[in-house]
């Protein structure tokens, strides 16, 4: 994702720090993984995982591809369309307490409220 912003941050949070049941994941891009009409079958599609699950699946297939591509400049794998590469694991963060723990008190923060 990296490759999506002029100027990205990011931060590494481990594992350990969060509640299992907190975070869910995907076995790559959750719009991807979860759009039936990309569905080719193998187990991961189409499924929102624990952290149980995807250890599971990282051990028997590995990480996902990491195909050479950059969405700035519009470079995409040759040899198949972008939604069919995995390209990452997704964590989907259901709780803000660890955010909050690594963002520091000079950070912004966008939170949906409904």
């Amino acid at each position: 994702m990296k490759t999506w912003f002029e100027h990205p941050a990011w931060i590494k949070i481990p594992v350990e720090e969060f509640d299992p049941d907190t975070v869910s994941f995907t076995y790559g891009d959750s719009f991807a993984v979860l759009n039936p009409v990309l569905d080719t079958g193998e187990p991961w599609w189409g499924n929102v995982c624990r952290y149980s699950d995807i250890v599971k699946l990282i051990e028997k297939y590995g990480f996902p591809d990491d195909p050479p591509y950059d969405m700035r400049r519009r470079i995409f794998p040759l040899d198949k369309p972008i939604n069919d590469c995995r390209k990452f694991i997704e964590a989907h963060v259901w709780d803000d307490a660890v955010l909050d723990k690594y963002r520091g008190p000079n950070r912004c923060a966008v939170r949906w409220h409904p």
